[in-house]
């Protein structure tokens, strides 16, 4: 089964599923998690400044009414802050916190205070810009990355204060537009309604109605912009999910050049690409003495090696084979070096697994060795399976020379066997060493379940340096 195939299924099956749910749920979670950790550290900050100006503008003792709501709003947020992690804590307390702040803000914020006899008309504390404050608390409430939250504190914060301002409005002694008369205005004086309007105990109406209006629109706003991240958010890890699954099989640059996976899927797409398969000889009498874990683990090391040798060279792991694996060269489109890029890979897996071989004689362990086949020439990059399981992947007769060249390489005693078209297209001669290895023709050999016969050339060793 292609490992390939897995990964290119998920990225077609993302219309009709949605595999990476969790994870998006996860960094969601986590998002938020951050965004409470520093709304909590924001909130502490402005409550710091909030006190030290109000110390400031109001004159003492009557600053420590002020300073007094002010410490309670500051315990609102460490309580929500120290419960956030354990088990006592649920999603619904948020939104009972939310609430008792902006009740507390807005109670401090119209309530009379009673600390003197002079005190100014009620009615007066609708016409401050202290609302501002629960602006602010709004704007804060962006830092949870929550559009709930967002639209709920929005929400709350328009029912609070509509509340207290018609509490204020419908209160003894209030002067409105409807009841001037009452309060000994004369229909001559109600022509201009300034003088109603600068009465202390007026209390306006549409006034209370723009803000209420103005705080909705805001949170509709704000709600928007924190939808709109969360869209941005959730493109970014699908597309994060989906190329850290892809970089298990292709290397950076290859992932690049996948940019339509769709045209992939449509059907059999042939060009010419380069095939390799590598293996590992004597594979059962190496592991014959090996725990079932140090096998694996055995197969694990091998199989970084390889793969990251196929990475080096921009090539494509289509599959591991048990103790060997399958890469391409080419594999979605051709490219003027794919041969050579794929002969390369293969000398250096050799001398990848012979570096090997000395860390594992120090330690005692018995050498790997492995056969090589690669090949140049037509294959199919496209579906294949049933409607219950389609897989992508690369076949057709390339595949299954390069497959049997790897045999054949044990045959002629050289770790890497290549076809003639792969030498032809890599531009490989007896007189020019191939990236410090000389290669030979062998002639003409049969392949096993194929008529024509193939050009067979091997490595017979490394050249010398002139």
């Amino acid at each position: 089964m292609s490992l390939v195939s897995g990964v290119l299924d998920r990225v077609a099956d993302a219309r009709q599923q949605d595999p990476h749910a969790d994870e998006r749920r996860r960094a969601f979670a986590n998002q938020e998690q951050q965004g409470l950790v520093l709304a909590f550290w924001a909130r502490t900050i402005a409550v710091a400044i909030v006190a030290v100006f109000l110390a400031y503008l109001i004159p003492w003792p009557r600053s420590l009414y002020y300073l007094s709501w002010v410490g309670a709003f500051f315990v609102l947020g460490v309580i929500p802050y120290l419960l956030r992690k354990t088990p006592f804590w649920r999603g619904w307390m948020t939104f009972v916190f939310i609430a008792a702040d902006i009740a507390l803000i807005t109670a401090v914020l119209l309530m009379p205070t009673g600390l003197s006899d002079a005190e100014w008309p009620v009615q007066t504390r609708t016409r401050f810009p202290d609302f501002l404050y629960l602006l602010l608390y709004l704007a804060g409430s962006t830092l949870s990355f929550s559009r709930l939250v967002v639209w709920t504190t929005g929400t709350m914060i328009s029912v609070a204060w509509a509340i207290g301002i018609m509490t204020i409005y419908y209160g003894a002694g209030t002067v409105t537009f409807d009841n001037a008369l009452e309060h000994g205005f004369t229909p001559e004086t109600m022509g201009n309604s300034l003088p109603v309007y600068l009465h202390p105990n007026f209390v306006s109406f549409n006034g209370m109605l723009t803000q209420v209006v103005v705080t909705l629109l805001i949170t509709f706003v704000l709600g928007t912009a924190i939808a709109r991240a969360r869209r941005f958010m959730t493109r970014q890890i699908d597309s994060e999910l989906e190329r850290e699954s892809l970089a298990r099989f292709f290397s950076p640059d290859v992932i690049g050049r996948i940019s339509n996976i769709d045209a992939l899927r449509d059907g059999g797409q042939t060009h010419n690409a380069a095939v390799l398969f590598v293996d590992i000889v004597g594979f059962s009498t190496l592991s014959e003495g090996m725990a079932p874990n140090q096998t694996i683990a055995f197969l694990r090391a091998f199989h970084e090696r390889m793969a990251n040798t196929v990475f080096a060279h921009s090539g494509t792991l289509d599959k591991y084979l048990g103790d060997g694996l399958m890469a391409t060269f080419g594999t979605f489109e051709s490219q003027a070096d794919d041969a050579r890029r794929a002969l390369q890979c293969a000398l250096d897996m050799v001398e990848g697994v012979d570096r090997w071989n000395q860390d594992r004689d120090r330690d005692g362990l018995p050498p790997v060795q492995i056969a090589i086949g690669v090949h140049y020439g037509p294959v199919i990059a496209g579906d294949v399976g049933s409607g219950r399981r389609m897989e992508f992947t690369v076949v057709g007769d390339s595949v299954n020379v390069a497959s049997r060249l790897e045999r054949l390489s044990r045959d002629h005693e050289s770790p890497v066997a290549i076809s003639g078209d792969l030498a032809r297209a890599a531009e490989v001669s007896e007189q020019h060493p191939a990236f410090g290895w000389r290669l030979e023709p062998r002639g003409s050999v049969t392949v096993r379940g194929r008529r024509q016969k193939l050009d067979l050339w091997v490595a017979s060793g490394r050249a010398e340096p002139a």
